[in-house]
């Protein structure tokens, strides 16, 4: 057991169905500390989520959340949101706590990305010699969080950038042949996401090395605290480029040892890295296309419950 206080933090905004089990979960996953408090920052939920919130409050030690109502209006952009959010309980760190009285920030995704996490996964990231400022964790089945990752030979850039260049690229040269405008498009449009964010969910065997990157996170990430004291999630590209918000806190640190520790499992399978499987990504293809597949899931999925 590591001794030391331990704040876990995150983000949460309509996981009522979700939170209290994944929460439980965690928390039994960080018995390797000695002391846990946790505190959570919801905003634009339109479920029971701060009803669940609320309750848990009373339930579960050391706990505390703030809400920040309905952003959306203000802050558009799902990732400002984000950012914004991380934010707060970055200034919440640096209100309640010190760097004397606060080893490590653990940031974990609420959603049901952590349905494998361990307390024997936990523990392995203090069981070996390497010297590092944060861990992150790894999807068996994949691994899944290519938007906040970098790392040479692997995840260079922004994927969703590239994402963005090759389907224009696409589009400027399909122009030019419109008679088969609508069917390349069809079949490029798999090509290029598998090519630019699907063929890069590597599988990564927990027996394996860490793996040093510039950034990552994977829905659960364990950081010495003093980075929350001395940096936030604010963009540090002047040119005003949008990425991921854990790019945006990990390019800050200087000269900064980050690793995916393989042995940090925190899920086999999840709603990203299934994508993988080219019959998963067009049957999500068609239900999002299709009211009428819709509507007989919909009736399918009542009649189970009678």
């Amino acid at each position: 057991m590591s001794t030391g206080k331990v704040l876990l933090v995150g983000t949460v905004s309509n996981v009522a169905s979700v939170l209290e089990n994944e929460l439980k979960r965690v928390l039994s996953a960080l018995t390797y500390f000695s002391e846990v408090d946790v505190f959570l920052v919801e905003s634009d939920s339109s479920d029971s989520t701060l009803q669940t919130l609320n309750s848990l409050s009373k339930t579960i030690p050391n706990f505390s959340y703030v809400t920040l109502g309905t952003l959306s209006p203000d802050i558009p952009n799902r990732i400002e949101r984000l950012r914004y959010c991380r934010n707060t309980y970055v200034n919440h760190i640096r209100g309640e706590y010190s760097k004397k009285n606060l080893s490590y920030v653990i940031v974990a995704d609420l959603d049901g990305m952590n349905s494998k996490i361990s307390e024997i996964g936990v523990s392995s990231c203090f069981q070996d010699e390497i010297v590092w400022d944060a861990c992150f964790s790894n999807q068996l089945g994949g691994y899944s969080d290519i938007y906040a990752l970098r790392c040479k030979d692997w995840q260079d850039g922004d994927c969703f950038a590239e994402l963005h260049n090759k389907r224009t690229a696409f589009m400027n040269e399909s122009n030019k042949h419109f008679f088969f405008k609508n069917l390349r498009s069809l079949l490029n449009r798999n090509k290029i996401r598998k090519s630019t964010i699907y063929s890069k969910m590597r599988r990564i065997p927990k027996s394996l090395p860490w793996i040093q990157v510039d950034s990552a996170f994977g829905g659960f990430g364990i950081y010495k605290s003093a980075i929350f004291f001395d940096h936030n999630y604010d963009s540090w590209d002047r040119t005003g480029a949008l990425v991921s918000e854990h790019v945006d806190l990990h390019l800050k640190i200087p000269d900064s040892k980050l690793y995916i520790n393989p042995a940090l499992i925190n899920a086999y399978w999840n709603t990203y890295n299934v994508n993988r499987f080219i019959l998963i990504r067009y049957t999500r293809f068609l239900i999002r296309k299709s009211s009428i597949i819709r509507k007989i899931l919909k009736l399918m999925a009542s009649n189970s419950y009678r």
